[in-house]
């Protein structure tokens, strides 16, 4: 599946859930290492980096030195930032907040 397709799948899931979601388009004008989709979820601030399903052994291998720094930045101010490349995955990660 290509990354593109998996990234509707993810979105439209998210969006069947609840909250507040985005898709962020990759521009010259956005800032650099943002992660492919931004989320609201109950107080929440989420990000979550999509990688192409099967591409790297963890989708965390996939991403860039600029995507994980800007993780950090997320995850310090009290965000949650996921990579993934696997639906079942990513809903795993965040059903502490979509779950309650």
């Amino acid at each position: 599946m290509l990354e593109s397709a998996f990234s509707t799948k993810v979105i439209k899931n998210l969006r069947a859930m609840g909250g507040l979601w985005r898709k962020q388009p990759a521009s010259r004008f956005g800032s650099a290492g943002v992660a492919d989709i931004i989320g609201l979820v109950r107080g929440w601030y989420i990000e979550i980096e999509l990688k192409a399903p099967g591409k790297y052994k963890s989708a965390y291998e996939g991403c860039s030195p600029l995507q994980l720094a800007h993780a950090e930045e997320v995850i310090r101010h009290g965000g949650i930032w996921i990579a993934g490349d696997d639906w079942d995955e990513i809903r795993e990660a965040l059903s502490g907040v979509l779950d309650s």
